[in-house]
């Protein structure tokens, strides 16, 4: 007799490209299938990174229920469908799917109820009022909603406490990443350089990845750059993200006011990672709050690539090197540090890019991660 398979229910603001999006991808390309029968619900509609989890075979319903217009409607239709699933347990990523999916499972189902966090605080004069508001009142449902919550990072699970969150539901387990699908490839680099017309033989490419948002601080990266360009010319810069293209007239400005058009390559959504990792020299990380656990400093390091990062959320215990840390907003010292490691020669380059990748295997595996999830499951639903 066939064992029951766990109904899991990810409900999570969209499957557009972002660290918890891909983080509920990892976790669910990595589930037992024999044992879980996984659904996900977007609060957004359809987009064109959606079609990752479908060719997984998990059932994805669209409700765009975070326009204004007709939300009462899409959210019964929610009401409904949750009704009709019948999960067992339902895990919500992000403020708002937590708000949402924890209240609308709260009042027609007796599932179980795991909120997920995947921020620090973002900074009062860059929030929007209607997020300040959704994260004072999860704060306060926190005591009646979820029955566990899941932070990605320590500085989550730190910044949460301190505004009233449930500490007595709150855990930590830590993003991760699948290591068969970020490895170093010198046929890549060589095709994605061969491209962009940049001779890997003579230049040396710092990158940045992230979409643009001020918490990322992409000024302060182009100033680190205009530094370190205007003495070494034979360095590129490669960033990539949502929003990072020329029609976004910003960025754009910002990119004139430190003169280095030349040098910066814009990637807009780059959607072979391990190409573009192994495309680089160095990775850097430029945010100054907001971030609490990057997955793009554990995709690089598993690519064996040096990453410099501020010191936000928990880059620097990802890394694990304070050598490789610095202050926030400092470009000056950001771009020393760059200097040096882009001067060290291929055998210790070559050092920190074998411990990089130990480092991710030893420690934030997704195989071993999602197991923990699954583990936290189980304990709730009283399974052995």
């Amino acid at each position: 007799m066939n064992k029951k398979k766990i109904k899991i229910l990810h409900i999570i603001n969209s499957l557009s490209i972002g660290g918890a999006e891909r983080m509920l991808f990892n976790i669910i390309s990595s589930s037992n299938i024999n044992e879980f029968d996984i659904s996900v619900f977007s609060l957004k509609a359809k987009c064109e990174s959606s079609v990752e989890i479908e060719k997984l075979g998990i059932p994805v319903l669209y409700f765009n229920v975070l326009k204004k217009q007709n939300f009462i409607f899409r959210f019964l239709k929610i009401l409904l469908e949750i009704v009709k699933l019948k999960p067992d347990l339902v895990q919500t990523w992000l403020y708002q799917s937590n708000l949402i999916g924890g209240i609308a499972t709260k009042i027609v189902s007796s599932s179980k109820i795991v909120w997920s966090l995947h921020s620090t605080l973002l900074k009062s004069n860059v929030t929007k009022k209607s997020t300040k508001i959704i994260v004072r009142l999860s704060s306060m449902l926190s005591k009646y909603i979820p029955d566990k919550i899941i932070c990605c990072s320590n500085s989550s699970y730190s910044d949460h406490k301190k505004i009233g969150f449930d500490t007595n539901k709150m855990i930590v387990i830590p993003n991760g990443i699948n290591l068969s699908e970020f490895n170093y490839s010198n046929s890549k680099k060589s095709f994605l350089l061969n491209k962009l017309n940049i001779d890997d033989d003579k230049v040396k490419v710092i990158g940045m990845v992230g979409r643009y948002h001020k918490m990322k601080r992409h000024d302060i990266f182009f100033h680190a750059a205009k530094i370190i360009s205007d003495e070494h010319p034979f360095l590129h810069f490669l960033i990539c993200g949502n929003r990072i293209n020329s029609t976004n007239d910003e960025l754009m400005a910002e990119i004139k006011i430190f003169e280095i058009n030349s040098k910066i390559h814009l990637l807009d959504n780059y959607y072979d990672m391990s190409e573009l990792y192994s495309s680089l020299n160095l990775l850097v990380v430029t945010s100054s709050f907001g971030e609490a656990f990057p997955l793009t400093i554990c995709e690089a390091m598993a690519c064996k690539i040096p990453v410099i990062s501020t010191d936000v959320g928990d880059c620097a215990q990802i890394i694990g090197d304070m050598d490789m840390v610095v202050p926030i907003n400092d470009p000056i010292l950001l771009a020393e540090k760059i200097e040096k490691v882009i001067y060290l020669d291929k055998k210790n380059i070559s050092k920190i890019g074998e411990k990089n990748r130990i480092r991710i295997k030893r420690l934030f595996e997704i195989k071993d991660i999602s197991k923990r999830y699954e583990n936290q499951y189980q304990k709730l639903l009283n399974i052995n």
